[in-house]
């Protein structure tokens, strides 16, 4: 199975870009906080499908 992205550094870099403003609007905030929901949301979805997929592949090891 070909092991897909991570967003880590991309999602470190938008924290990075929020935490390091003194003035924090929400007009600035929310698209940012926004794509930090979206990594995460990817991400969680690659994680989930990594488990079923090995999952599967130990459900057939035991049949054979």
């Amino acid at each position: 199975m070909k092991k897909s992205r991570i967003y880590r550094k991309k999602a470190c870099g938008v924290y990075l870009s929020i935490v390091r403003r003194k003035k924090k609007s929400l007009r600035l905030l929310r698209p940012k906080i926004r794509k930090l929901l979206n990594f995460l949301k990817r991400d969680i979805r690659i994680i989930k499908e990594f488990w079923k997929a090995s999952y599967l592949l130990n459900e057939q090891e035991k049949h054979q």
